[in-house]
């Protein structure tokens, strides 16, 4: 059974999700890679498990999903949107995950390749969690 919760903008398919996302977001704020808002979660093939991105940045990212299966583990994506980036990261084999930030994109992905080893299989467990519709 899907969940999806909707909180204020915030679009997530359930509390699981959100824990992990919560984490994650810990993680990226060390640095100062990630603000109140800017991060989405996303299956390899696209699909929207969690996202916190305005509708217009949503639709950016949306323009590179096809590309998602192409990437390996740790490459990356980054497109420069007035000051800030948004940067795109394969961090696990079923999972991408995206960072709107206003901090140098090299401690970013930086900080973004530390999270392939923390979160890599539990974002794949996740994943297929989520498409097997548990």
């Amino acid at each position: 059974m899907e969940v999806r919760i909707n909180m204020g903008g915030v679009m997530a398919r359930d509390e699981r999700i959100n824990s992990l996302v919560k984490d994650i977001r810990n993680e990226l704020r060390i640095l100062g890679a990630v603000t109140a808002r800017g991060l989405a979660l996303l299956t390899s093939d696209g699909v929207t498990l969690y996202s916190d991105m305005s509708p217009e940045l949503q639709e950016r990212l949306n323009v590179f999903i096809p590309g998602f299966p192409a990437l390996g583990v740790g490459s990356n994506i980054t497109v420069n949107i007035g000051e800030r980036a948004l940067i795109i990261m394969r961090v696990s084999e079923k999972a991408v995950l995206a960072v709107f930030t206003d901090q140098r994109v090299g401690v970013v992905l930086a900080r973004m390749s530390v999270l392939i080893n923390k979160f890599g299989e539990e974002l794949d467990r996740l994943v297929e969690t989520s498409e097997g519709g548990s």
